[in-house]
């Protein structure tokens, strides 16, 4: 019986002196496309292994939760009772502050927004009197639809 160095060494061996045939022989050698088929039975142990190192580290996980939070010092935050005037009415919201936070945002776009950042930075100076419009008639009249329509036509979310 050789040994696989052995047996390679002899095929290569007899191909010896055909460079075509030599080329051959080293890829079937080197590139086998043996694929391995597994039972049912055979992958069965590996899979009963796969899935209960899992099932053991999220029950692990969850028993490190469980101790920590029972280990951990709640704290009770006393309620506070405001003293002063509640906030009722609000102050128009000016052209220029809302030209500020135009053009002072990220250009960062969410694929979500209507308009893109970059858009309503560029055009600040058109879009900041009517937002600025639209969020002071917001503010003084408490009008959801007025924020749910500049949503809806500029992308852009108003409180």
């Amino acid at each position: 019986m050789k040994s696989c160095a052995g047996q390679i060494k002899s095929q290569l061996d007899e191909v010896a002196g055909d460079l075509c045939a030599t080329w051959r022989r080293a890829q079937s050698l080197l590139h086998t496309n043996h694929k391995v088929v597994y039972n049912d039975a055979e992958c069965a142990t590996p899979v009963s292994t796969f899935s209960r190192f899992f099932v053991d580290k999220v029950d692990r996980i969850r028993d490190n939760i469980a101790s920590a939070l029972q280990s951990m010092e709640w704290r009770v935050f006393t309620g506070r009772p405001h003293f002063g005037e509640l906030l009722s009415s609000f102050q128009p919201v000016s052209t220029e502050e809302v030209r500020r936070l135009l053009t002072t945002m990220p250009s960062k776009s969410s694929p979500l927004d209507v308009l893109p950042c970059s858009l309503l930075k560029s055009c600040a100076d058109v879009f900041a009197p009517v937002l600025a419009r639209l969020q002071t008639c917001q503010f003084i009249n408490a009008d959801r639809t007025v924020s749910f329509q500049v949503q809806a036509s500029t992308g852009v979310t108003t409180v």
